[in-house]
């Protein structure tokens, strides 16, 4: 992303939003981005919970999540087209309702299916419960970062049961997943699987 960012580290820009371990390491992990890398960027943030980053026209507000690694963090992006929010791995906490609710799109890091979920991380069970206790649902949930008894679960079939359970239009996302969002409409485009000859 970086390298694409700055045209292969020739022009210094770009800036990059990232939990403090991953910019500077920690205990047990080392950073996960190179010393070259952060020296292309514009900018640098390792922001808290609660923190607030403009981007052009639009706001950025960091939110809080339950992991291993105490530095995760995800967002809650503010547009002209409604909020777009991002829960990535983290334990269901009934917070996350309140940082969350009434975004016009969320995605989320289901990584477990129906009753095998597992500590640090959403189920799809977790995810019910916290649309259930939304005061304004998404228009769309998107899962991502499907985990190993997720995939053999079937991810589509459990984006079908919280889609049934909740009302809340449900999808697994995947190479080529594209989510237009404009004032009146959300639509979503996925890309063609190739053909072999």
């Amino acid at each position: 992303m970086i390298e694409a960012m700055t045209g292969g580290a020739l022009k210094r820009r770009g800036v990059l939003i990232a939990s403090k371990s991953v910019v500077y390491g920690d205990e047990t992990h080392t950073p996960a981005v190179s010393r070259y890398h952060m020296e292309v960027l514009e900018s640098v943030h390792t922001p808290e919970p609660g923190n607030k980053i403009s981007i052009g026209e639009e706001e950025m507000i960091i939110t809080p999540t339950q992991h291993s690694d105490p530095t995760t963090i995800g967002f809650r992006l503010k547009t002209g087209y409604g909020d777009i929010s991002y829960i990535p791995d983290t334990a269901y906490f009934d917070e996350l309702v309140e940082w969350h609710d009434g975004a016009r799109v969320l995605i989320a890091a289901v990584t477990r299916p129906r009753d095998m979920g597992i500590p640090y991380h959403l189920s799809t069970d977790d995810v019910v419960t916290m649309l259930r206790r939304m005061k304004e649902k998404p228009q769309i949930l998107v899962m991502s970062h499907i985990g190993m008894k997720m995939h053999f679960a079937n991810p589509y079939k459990e984006a079908k049961y919280i889609e049934t359970v909740t009302g809340v239009k449900t999808y697994v996302a995947k190479e080529g997943f594209k989510v237009m969002v404009d004032k009146r409409e959300i639509s979503v485009r996925t890309l063609r699987p190739a053909r072999f000859v």
